[in-house]
């Protein structure tokens, strides 16, 4: 009986998980969901993409062909939305919280940290 309860228990956890992905193909990103494939960026040079701790967002470096103009960027996967953190950014070296929506990254060498807009916006309300 203890080994039913906990295959249905197991069944029941898994079936609500939503399966995403983030990859480069032919140097542009792309982001699939179930079986839909969304194409980010058109006409770039995208590499490194790399979740948030909750899965709503992707950081990803987007520059030139030689390495050059390497800028961070962040996509939003619920609005649907590309945008840089801090302007132009140039960065390799870049990290996600693992317990909240914040970015770490090296830019001309020092070490900077930023929130995703929701969370700067969460912040900004909870201030007033």
């Amino acid at each position: 009986m203890i080994i039913f309860i906990h295959f249905y228990s197991t069944i029941i956890v898994s079936a609500g998980t939503t399966l995403q992905a983030a990859f480069i193909r032919d140097h542009q990103l792309w982001f699939k969901k179930e079986d839909e494939e969304i194409q980010i960026t058109t006409d770039r040079y995208a590499r490194s993409p790399k979740w948030s701790y909750d899965g709503r967002f992707i950081a990803y470096i987007d520059g030139g062909v030689n390495g050059k103009d390497s800028n961070l960027f962040i996509y939003d996967t619920k609005e649907k939305e590309n945008y840089q953190p801090y302007g132009s950014t140039s960065t390799f070296d870049f990290k996600w919280s693992p317990v909240k929506n914040q970015l770490a990254f090296t830019d001309q060498g020092l070490l900077q940290v930023t929130k995703t807009r929701m969370a700067a916006l969460t912040d900004l309300k909870m201030s007033d």
